[in-house]
C-alpha cells in the first residue's frame, strides 16, 4: 500500500499533517517623524509706533506650532536666543498668528525694544512643536534702528 506523502494511515483514513506557519518577529511600530518647518517668511522693519523706537520681526505662522523662538545677532556677532513664547505672545494687531488659507497668510510679530541705533541686527525664528522639538531656523532677516 502506498504511503501518504503527508500524514499517516490510521484505520484506513489518511490525513495531512497540519501546516504551521513559521513564527515571525513582531513588527516594530515606529512613528513617522513630523516634518519640522520653520517660518517661510521673515522680515525686519524699524518702527516708532510705540514710544520707544524698536525693530519689528514679522514672520509667517506655521501649522501645529506651539511656540516660536526668536534669535538675533548684532553686527555679525554670535547668534543668541532672545525670546521664546507661546503663539499668543506673537499676536499682530488685527491678526491671530495662525496659518491662514488665504495666499497672503497670517503673520506673527515680535517687537525687539532692546536695540541700539546704527547697529545691524539679524534675526531668525524657529518653530517649537509639542514636546519642545524645534525646527531648523528660518532664513535670516536683517534690520537697523535709525539714529
Amino acid at each position: 500500500m502506498p504511503r501518504p506523502i503527508l500524514g499517516t494511515l490510521i484505520a484506513g483514513l489518511s490525513f495531512a499533517a497540519p501546516l504551521v506557519a513559521p513564527r515571525l518577529p513582531k513588527p516594530e511600530f515606529t512613528r513617522t517623524p513630523t516634518v519640522l518647518v520653520a517660518p517661510s517668511y521673515i522680515q525686519v522693519s524699524s518702527t516708532t509706533r510705540i514710544t520707544t523706537p524698536h525693530l519689528s520681526v514679522e514672520f509667517s505662522a506655521v501649522a501645529n506650532a506651539v511656540e516660536y523662538r526668536v534669535s538675533r545677532s548684532a553686527d555679525g556677532g554670535p547668534e543668541t536666543d532672545i525670546f521664546q513664547g507661546p503663539i499668543a505672545a506673537f499676536l499682530y494687531p488685527g491678526q491671530d498668528c495662525t496659518p491662514a488659507v488665504r495666499p497672503t497668510g497670517h503673520f506673527c510679530v515680535y517687537f525687539d525694544r532692546n536695540v541700539m541705533p546704527s547697529v545691524s541686527y539679524t534675526y531668525r525664528v524657529r518653530t517649537i512643536y509639542s514636546g519642545g522639538v524645534a525646527s531648523p531656523p528660518s532664513g535670516p532677516a536683517t534690520g537697523q534702528r535709525p539714529n
